[in-house]
């Protein structure tokens, strides 16, 4: 993905001495943040999230996926999981088929 690898070669996805942080607060504030500014859509909060985990020492993955609405209509949604839990992007993505 281009933009993880400009994230990359600026550093902002290598930790940095800030220390751990509780990935699940992360997530919240992303969260919160997110709600407050307009057009900022699933995959935006996904990869800020994953960049503040990352640069705190944290596992960070960001997943998306596909899916289609009743009505036939093709869905994408974004979300980012550490340590085998979603943190942004809501708790059920089971209806999404993760794209690889």
């Amino acid at each position: 993905m281009r933009l993880r690898r400009v994230l990359g070669r600026l550093g902002l996805l290598a930790p940095d001495a800030a220390g751990a942080a509780n990935p699940l607060l992360i997530g919240w504030a992303v969260s919160v943040v997110g709600r407050r500014v307009l057009g900022a859509p699933c995959l935006a909060q996904a990869l800020a999230g994953e960049v503040m985990l990352r640069r705190r020492g944290q596992a960070a993955e960001v997943r998306i996926g596909v899916a289609r609405s009743e009505d036939g209509r093709l869905l994408a949604h974004a979300w980012l999981e550490s340590r085998g839990r979603v943190v942004v992007g809501g708790a059920d993505t089971s209806s999404y088929a993760v794209l690889a």
